[in-house]
């Protein structure tokens, strides 16, 4: 016989009573949560680390959006009950054991490189400038905020203190019931009555909350190519020679000249022009001193002038990431 004073029926000695879905999605977000502990008390010299990171949360996120959507699936299907929807949903336990987006730390550096190397899925309309702009992981990073959100919605709006007076006297128990219990006692709601109507309609609504996966399929395959293009590019730079400091400009640059422009350095390199031009553009807003400005030039006569000891070094730095060198 049912009392209201019952907790909600979980079976302690089967903790995960569907299947072993939910203790694997466990194990995996403790996986990430230590993988990003570890990176703020021992930053990595490798920034390939925080890629691993990063990844991993992007893919426990999926799965929990896999799992949420399911169990939405199936119970609009019948192959869940009711209770057994909700049930899921606490075992799932988003909010303990999902990581939130501001619980992960990338250096700045690592943070421009994926802007940089973005992709996108192509259709019928340009892309925004937005899009051109950041990496694909911040749209992740929102299918993460909307999980959360969806379920804080669903807690916020059973809360017992909101349904405790639409409640008949006999379902109320002797003292305010948490969350699960809560339910419990909505789902003994008489159907025809009007708050049996009421939380039915709710609670069908809290299916729609969810954010689906074909929102985001796109932005994960995205994040993909972005993370395999920033690894090449990080394993070329650990390859690359560095520069060494004491050796004189002369002997940095070999035979060329002190000064360059951009066309020069680019057939130096055997690099197109505009690819040059491109990087040194962005050189001179972190590096004022590495260059000259030409006051009035005349026609085809470049406007900037770099100092080569200064250029050199990142511009071979660089070349890797270029990939295959193309003649002028």
């Amino acid at each position: 016989m049912f009392s209201p004073d019952d907790p909600f029926p979980f079976d302690p000695d089967d903790p995960y009573p569907f299947d072993d879905e939910l203790k694997n999605f466990h194990e995996q977000c403790r996986q990430v949560r230590e993988g990003i502990d570890r990176t703020k008390a021992n930053p990595p010299d490798d920034l390939s680390v925080y890629l691993d990171v990063a990844l991993a949360l992007v893919e426990v996120l999926w799965r929990a959006a896999e799992l949420v959507n399911e169990a939405a699936d199936d119970c609009r299907s019948s192959r869940l009950t009711r209770q057994e929807y909700i049930q899921r949903l606490f075992l799932l336990d988003l909010t303990r054991q999902l990581p939130r987006a501001g619980d992960l730390t990338l250096p700045a550096r690592l943070v421009r490189l994926l802007n940089e190397n973005r992709f996108l899925t192509l259709s019928d309309s340009a892309p925004l400038a937005w899009e051109l702009e950041e990496s694909a992981l911040w749209g992740l990073l929102r299918l993460n905020d909307r999980l959360h959100h969806a379920w804080g919605g669903i807690q916020e709006s059973f809360a017992w203190s909101r349904w405790a007076e639409r409640v008949p006297a006999e379902l109320r128990p002797s003292g305010p019931p948490d969350l699960q219990g809560a339910f419990e006692i909505y789902f003994r709601l008489p159907m025809d009555s009007k708050p049996g109507k009421s939380f039915e309609n709710k609670w069908r609504d809290t299916l729609r909350w969810w954010p689906t996966m074909n929102e985001f399929a796109a932005q994960r395959s995205e994040f993909h190519q972005e993370l395999q293009a920033v690894r090449r590019i990080l394993a070329a730079q650990s390859n690359a020679p560095l520069p060494d400091t004491n050796r004189t400009a002369r002997e940095t640059t070999g035979e060329l000249p002190t000064v360059l422009s951009a066309a020069d350095l680019a057939r130096a390199l055997e690099q197109p022009g505009s690819r040059v031009e491109s990087f040194l553009r962005r050189f001179r807003e972190d590096h004022p001193d590495s260059f000259t400005e030409v006051d009035n030039p005349r026609k085809n006569e470049p406007r900037y002038l770099y100092r080569t000891a200064d250029v050199w070094p990142a511009l071979q730095l660089q070349l890797p990431n270029w990939g295959k060198r193309t003649a002028i």
